[in-house]
């Protein structure tokens, strides 16, 4: 089963070492891991079919300060389906959200 963890503040606050305590659980769940964060009708999506604790992307994606009111993590372990980046979580299915590339 995949993990998940959600953040939804008043504020902006740090996340960093919450996500990084998270993450660390992708040993258990090693298919891949996605992060977003929304911003009024805009979401920034980063995601990939690898371990969290194996990505280079995430590793330095973390090393920078992230202040977020709203995000959503997930770590994948897969039970069908492929382990392709179409296949990692979270999904953007609302048409009214703008993504968001970086």
């Amino acid at each position: 089963m995949c993990e998940l963890f959600g953040l939804s503040s008043r504020d902006k606050i740090g996340v960093n070492e919450y996500l990084r305590a998270f993450f660390r659980h992708s040993e258990q769940h090693p298919h891949g891991w996605g992060l977003a964060q929304f911003f009024g009708n805009a979401v920034q999506l980063e995601k990939e079919p690898v371990a969290a604790v194996e990505s280079q992307y995430l590793t330095t994606r973390l090393s920078f300060p992230i202040q977020a009111r709203s995000l959503i993590a997930h770590i994948r372990l897969a039970s069908v389906g492929r382990l392709r980046y179409e296949n990692c979580h979270p999904f953007v299915l609302q048409t009214g959200f703008r993504r968001i590339h970086r």
